[in-house]
């Protein structure tokens, strides 16, 4: 019953179908290319989001930065040793969120994940939902990788960039970014999504995640709490404090005590 549900107010008729090369083409990612081309193309993907579209947002939040409408948040360098560091992690992190396509499509074959009609609204509220549900899995993964052992190990990886930049939010120890990339399967089987909603999703994710790694953020004259995770994931990567949420703080209210 849930794996259907979908808001009334999204349940009106007429939904307006996207045109027919993106229906065709959402609809063959997951159903008709072989493992092989999945990894590739899926590879191919991450690795034009985080270089393409990373230093898009870099060079973005420099010209912002000049006309006055953001500012630097830590104002220590940013290192060509840290940068080195940050791509070659990176890189191996693109690779594991390439193989991460591979288990929903056998998934997809076994009908154990069962997909949407790739409609706008059906894609649009399927990316809703897992950008909230992205919030749950990463506070889950974030807290449980702050424990002494794996945060010696495996999260401090990711706790080099100390500064961070845009290069920094692939830079993970592999365990981690297979962690991280099991979002999309940690909740498809139990509620049904189109294939454009699992294919764009990691196009939002990292919008959000240049946003609190970016070390940039709005001059504003209010800011408004849900406008401050860039400044609150940035002191994070400064001070490792006990705030494991990202882009809100519901999962911290409810479940960090808050550091006095």
């Amino acid at each position: 019953m849930y794996k259907h549900f979908i808001p009334s107010f999204l349940s009106w008729k007429n939904p307006g179908n996207m045109s027919n090369w993106f229906v065709t083409f959402f609809n063959s990612i997951f159903t008709q290319y072989s493992y092989g081309e999945l990894f590739l193309s899926t590879t191919a993907y991450f690795a034009v989001l985080y270089f393409g579209l990373g230093w898009l947002y870099w060079k973005t939040c420099r010209v912002l930065c000049s006309w006055g409408m953001m500012e630097k948040i830590n104002q220590q360098p940013y290192s060509r040793e840290q940068l080195r560091f940050e791509l070659r992690q990176s890189m191996y992190s693109i690779l594991i969120f390439g193989l991460s396509a591979l288990p929903v499509k056998y998934l997809i074959a076994l009908n154990v994940i069962q997909l949407r009609e790739n409609t706008l609204l059906n894609t649009l509220w399927g990316l809703l939902v897992l950008t909230f549900w992205n919030e749950i899995h990463f506070y889950t993964i974030h807290r449980l990788l702050h424990q002494p052992v794996l945060m010696k190990h495996i999260h401090r990886v990711h706790h080099r960039s100390v500064v961070p930049s845009v290069f920094s939010v692939y830079s993970f120890h592999p365990l981690e970014a297979a962690l991280l990339s099991s979002v999309l399967l940690s909740i498809a089987p139990f509620y049904n999504f189109s294939s454009a909603a699992l294919m764009l999703f990691p196009t939002v994710s990292i919008f959000i995640n240049f946003s609190g790694h970016s070390n940039y953020r709005l001059v504003l004259k209010t800011k408004p709490r849900w406008l401050l995770f860039a400044t609150k994931h940035n002191d994070h990567h400064g001070k490792a404090g006990r705030k494991y949420g990202f882009m809100t703080n519901f999962m911290d209210d409810l479940f960090t005590k808050t550091e006095k």
